[in-house]
């Protein structure tokens, strides 16, 4: 899973970048890693202020609205890779890594963590 990290300056561009260089680049990055079999999922995140912290303790559920930190999850790709430098080699290719890092995680299988697959999970 690769997320893409975005100062909150830049969200306030969003609506008026739709044809600009780096969403052309975005674009074509997602339709090269369909092409090659790559790609299982992306998608941009809603703005970090619609979100919500949810917390469960002391006999109930709190929900707040979500701290916004300096450069929130902006959006991600689930990738298919063989490698950990493959999926390196990705991100790099993200427009977004040329202003704010992108995280490289590995997504765990379900069924070894607790030898079945979760309810609603599915293998890629």
């Amino acid at each position: 899973m690769l997320l893409l990290r975005s100062p909150p300056s830049r969200w306030e561009e969003l609506p008026d970048r739709t044809g600009d260089a780096e969403t052309s680049a975005h674009v074509d990055l997602i339709e090269s890693l369909r092409q090659d079999g790559r790609l299982l999922w992306c998608s941009p995140l809603a703005d970090p202020g619609e979100g919500v912290e949810v917390y469960v303790g002391d006999g109930g559920v709190r929900v707040r609205p979500e701290r916004i930190q300096p450069d929130p999850i902006a959006g991600f790709y689930i990738v298919r890779c063989a490698s950990r430098e493959e999926a390196i080699d990705i991100a790099a290719r993200i427009p977004d890594a040329a202003h704010a890092p992108v995280l490289v995680r590995e997504l765990l299988d379900v069924a070894a963590v607790d030898g079945t697959m979760a309810a609603g999970a599915r293998e890629p």
